[in-house]
């Protein structure tokens, strides 16, 4: 096992005190004036690199002077609604486009083609998605959750004509034993 320089060890220790990511800590010390990367924060922590002197005095300083931080940036995953995952599945087993789902709905093309795979939330029980579905936005305020109108996304989202002519028995469309996505 490799030693690591104390200054390192300070900020590895550091940053389980405050909870951070490598990626957490890195924001932090560039927004308070340290040119220190991602890879470089890593490189230290593994111990292939040692951080150089004129750094390790500017570590010292911010640990110092900065021993709890607040107002960290979050990162990870973004999570996609479960009734946007029933929409998602629908729309795709209709034929729209990976990229036309994913610009929809913010959305990497990837996570669109994990969701209509079923390796990202994979198929809920029927009774939890019917609950869900009953419980959309688009099902809102309707008689036993089936609508005879546009879909209130596609109002919300502008006029385009494929999610403008998605009308009626939406109900049909997301009922989970006949939602299956195209590959």
């Amino acid at each position: 096992m490799v030693k690591l320089p104390l200054v390192v060890q300070k900020l590895k220790n550091w940053r389980a005190a405050n909870d951070l990511s490598q990626r957490q800590a890195t924001a932090v010390l560039q927004a308070n004036g340290l040119p220190v990367g991602l890879s470089t924060v890593q490189h230290w922590e593994q111990g292939f690199r040692k951080p150089g002197p004129f750094t390790v005095k500017a570590l010292e300083t911010f640990l110092a002077a900065h021993p709890v931080v607040t107002g960290v940036p979050k990162y990870g995953r973004l999570q996609t609604p479960d009734w946007q995952v029933e929409e998602i599945r629908a729309f795709r087993d209709q034929g729209t486009t990976l990229l036309t789902l994913a610009e929809r709905y913010g959305i990497s093309e990837s996570a669109v083609s994990r969701i209509c795979g079923g390796s990202r939330r994979a198929a809920a029980s029927k009774k939890k998605s019917d609950k869900l579905y009953k419980s959309s936005p688009a099902t809102q305020g309707s008689k036993e959750g089936i609508t005879s109108t546009p879909f209130s996304f596609a109002a919300a989202m502008g006029s385009n004509d494929f999610f403008v002519n998605v009308t009626h028995d939406l109900h049909q469309l997301c009922k989970p034993s006949s939602v299956s996505c195209r590959r």
